[in-house]
């Protein structure tokens, strides 16, 4: 990226774009995006002081309740991959323990209908990512 404001820029328009109501179609190329996004731009999201860590987890959290599997199963892919980066990047969980906590009392608060089994499949989701990454 030429631009130092360019990590700024994406991670906002792709936070935007989850936060739309999109298609199964938009959203499988949404978490394609996020994916490259957070391996390219880690700083962003787990050193430097931004809000950008909790605005893609809010956004993420939101999808595990999806009615459809494969969104709930990328979701929780996502949410994997910012754990994981998270750890790598700082050797701990306070910060996306933190986010996360923030985030789904965001979601509570403004409404959001929660549905805990979807909600527990998409966590178990993230576990079997866990299961599968030997890297960490």
């Amino acid at each position: 990226p030429d631009s130092v404001y360019m990590d700024k820029i994406v991670i906002n328009l792709l936070v935007m774009m989850f936060k739309q109501n999109q298609c199964v179609t938009a959203l499988t190329a949404l978490f394609a995006a996020a994916r490259h996004i957070i391996v390219m731009f880690p700083g962003a999201f787990f050193v430097e002081q931004t809000p950008f860590a909790g605005d893609i987890t809010y956004a993420i959290l939101g999808h595990f309740n999806s009615p459809n599997p494969t969104v709930r199963s990328k979701a929780g892919g996502i949410f994997y991959l910012l754990l994981r980066n998270n750890f790598l990047a700082l050797k701990n969980f306070s910060k996306m323990k933190l986010q996360t906590t923030i985030a789904l009392c965001q979601l509570v608060g403004d409404g959001t209908e929660m549905f805990p089994e979807r909600f527990k499949q998409s966590l178990q989701a993230v576990t079997e990512f866990a299961k599968k990454d030997s890297n960490v």
